[in-house]
């Protein structure tokens, strides 16, 4: 299990991240959403870390792993939220 955050570096620039709990069994890409609430451009370099996980240990394997329907992706996928209206 793992809990993704933003650096603090980058909070100070203004940039405010939406992150979620990465569950047990998770496997594919992190999904996240970052928005500059600052009035000055905030430049992400490839390969800068601006995030980062705490990994934390289970006392025991979980009884009901990740099984998603994001589970394997491999690029952004949109919310399946907007297909059930």
């Amino acid at each position: 299990m793992g809990d993704m955050r933003l650096r603090s570096t980058f909070a100070r620039e203004g940039l405010l991240g939406s992150f979620a709990w990465v569950d047990p069994g998770w496997d594919g890409n992190l999904t996240l959403a970052l928005f500059n609430s600052s009035e000055e451009e905030v430049v992400l370099h490839y390969g800068e870390r601006f995030v980062q996980i705490a990994f934390i240990r289970l006392e025991e394997p979980s009884s009901k792993p990740y099984r998603g329907g994001y589970q394997g992706s491999q690029h952004l996928v949109l919310s399946k939220r907007k297909s059930r209206r």
